[in-house]
């Protein structure tokens, strides 16, 4: 299975099914329903406001830790103008290209390990977590 590493929050909220979205410079070579992970990085972003409204409201032990993988989720596309999001949406749109994501899946036993650019591949021993 491939991963994907991205910054906290945006790991965590993706993970909780908060933000359905990933924006990136690139479309993923990815069939539409494949499942890949959620690896949260080592570093973390400043956010606005709402996005700590978010965090809140979506709070779940375990979401929020950095260099490991949280879960996965299913791959639903690509998009390339927040007018294709529902409104309620839009506000996690930046682009140029976002990744529609899907169906989250939290592991019982979040799996550290390092991340890397691009999607890479998830170390076999990580499965042991799900």
């Amino acid at each position: 299975m491939k991963a994907l590493t991205i910054w906290q929050p945006w790991a965590g909220l993706i993970i909780v099914g908060a933000k359905p979205i990933e924006n990136r410079k690139w479309a993923p070579k990815m069939a539409v329903g494949t499942r890949f992970a959620i690896h949260a990085g080592k570093d973390q972003t400043e956010v606005a406001d709402w996005t700590i409204d978010e965090i809140a409201k979506k709070a779940h032990e375990g979401c929020w830790d950095t260099g490991m993988i949280l879960g996965t989720v299913e791959f639903r596309g690509i998009i390339r103008s927040a007018a294709e999001l529902p409104e309620i949406d839009r506000k996690w749109f930046v682009g140029p290209v976002a990744w529609l994501l899907a169906a989250p899946e939290r592991w019982k036993t979040p799996f550290r390990c390092k991340g890397a650019l691009s999607l890479w591949e998830v170390p076999e021993e990580a499965y042991a977590s799900v």
